[in-house]
């Protein structure tokens, strides 16, 4: 469906604004408050390397692993190329990736029109500049909102690389793949993604896999890196201590559902994290032993482990950032505030969520269905690691740009539908 050349751009625009005024608007009631948590300090102390220009090397980090191990440099270099040019507050960091997540938002609606059609980019776009975990989190200085808007566009170009059958795009959807896993290094799930996505289609292309190509070239250095100053050719060790405290550790500390901070269950690990930084080993070493500790905890206690993860499952899915919401504002929201923040904000969800789900059950004209399986492994994929104890709303900002598109080819099957009863209802008294 062709809306016309500037009735497309001036939706665009208007959606930009719109994008760009949500974000402007929470961060203006937000500024008051932390812009951040115990990563923020991190990720800065990490940054203040590149601006002194000093070799890339901080303190003891989660569970005694060096902190470089940890924290790849993506973000820490975007906090510092932003404190060099734009200012060194955590107040300057959010009003720059609010403009940026804002521009991110016209170019899903692009990718969006080019995939299915000008009606589902809209869609997607409206989505995504409505999404109400971005908009929360998209102030505060953690790698979560830039690894939206980098993995947003390595998934955007290889679904258009699935869809054109581009190897060119392709190449391009692994450079940005990963610098976005250099950013955040769960983004390493998407490769998952991917290659499921080959696999499930019925023509499979090389072209499909160039990708693999670009993303090995760009996050192989800093795994080369990491094997010659620390013995473990890695991205990150954080996959590691996220498994042995969040998944293993937690399942043998459990606290009520009702903690919905999860204040006492951080009081716990946090002990157990001081007690690993004591620890005398190697990296190897220590990634060895979490991995046995924590694989023989969760046999221990599976029954809980699958519990909490069902519920950090629920969390990441459904959550809307309430306790982020309430510790960001300065003064305290009331009852009424409350429920209408998270009313609104559980409405939206389950409004993506359901429209997302359309775009399988109903059949659209316009879309590859390999594109529709990239789309929904990658969701799927992104949500999955959190599905732990401490699983929340943050961690859903990095699906947010596939399942917005998704959300879009959801109404583009509902326009379909409608146009064809309409055209059905006319047709009836003819014949």
């Amino acid at each position: 469906m062709n809306l016309g050349k500037a009735h497309f751009i001036g939706s665009l625009a208007i959606i930009f604004l719109a994008a760009l005024g949500l974000r402007f608007l929470y961060f203006s009631a937000a500024r008051a408050g932390p812009l951040g948590n115990v990563d923020s300090s991190e990720y800065e102390a990490l940054a203040s390397k590149f601006a002194a220009h000093t070799p890339y090397v901080s303190g003891i980090g989660i569970g005694g692993f060096p902190s470089d191990l940890q924290r790849p440099p993506g973000y820490p270099f975007f906090l510092a190329f932003v404190r060099s040019n734009f200012g060194i507050g955590r107040t300057h960091i959010a009003l720059v990736q609010c403009v940026l997540d804002s521009l991110f938002t016209t170019l899903l609606i692009i990718a969006g029109s080019f995939l299915i059609n000008e009606f589902a980019g809209l869609v997607a776009g409206i989505a995504y500049a409505t999404d109400w975990a971005t908009i929360v989190y998209i102030p505060s200085t953690l790698a979560d909102s830039l690894l939206a808007i980098i993995l947003g566009a390595a998934i955007c170009l290889q679904a258009l690389a699935v869809q054109r059958r581009s190897s060119y795009l392709s190449l391009s959807a692994g450079l940005f793949l990963g610098l976005a896993v250099l950013v955040k290094p769960v983004g390493q799930v998407v490769v998952i993604a991917f290659l499921l996505a080959w696999i499930l289609q019925r023509d499979r292309r090389a072209a499909s896999l160039l990708f693999l190509v670009t993303y090995i070239a760009c996050v192989g250095p800093w795994m080369a890196r990491n094997y010659l100053r620390y013995g473990l050719a890695t991205v990150s060790t954080i996959s590691t201590t996220n498994l042995f405290l969040y998944t293993a550790e937690a399942s043998a500390h459990p606290h009520s559902i009702a903690d919905i901070s999860s204040s006492g269950l951080d009081e716990d690990l946090g002990g157990i994290n001081i007690q690993w930084r004591s620890f005398a080993l190697s990296p190897p070493e220590r990634e060895l032993r979490m991995e046995h500790e924590a694989l023989s905890l969760i046999r221990q206690h599976w029954p809980t482990m699958i519990w909490q993860a069902g519920i950090g499952f629920t969390r990441t899915c459904l959550g809307t950032g309430l306790v982020t919401v309430r510790q960001s504002f300065s003064h305290p929201l009331g009852r009424s505030g409350t429920v209408l923040l998270s009313g609104l904000a559980f409405v939206q969800i389950i409004a993506l969520w359901l429209l997302a789900s359309i775009a399988f059950v109903g059949e659209s004209s316009t879309l590859n269905r390999a594109v529709l399986v990239l789309l929904g492994l990658c969701v799927l994929c992104l949500v999955l690691p959190a599905a732990s104890s401490v699983g929340q709303s943050r961690f859903r900002v990095p699906a947010a740009p596939p399942l917005s598109l998704l959300a879009g080819v959801g109404a583009a099957v509902l326009r379909e539908r409608k146009i064809k009863s309409t055209l059905g209802a006319h047709l009836i008294p003819q014949l």
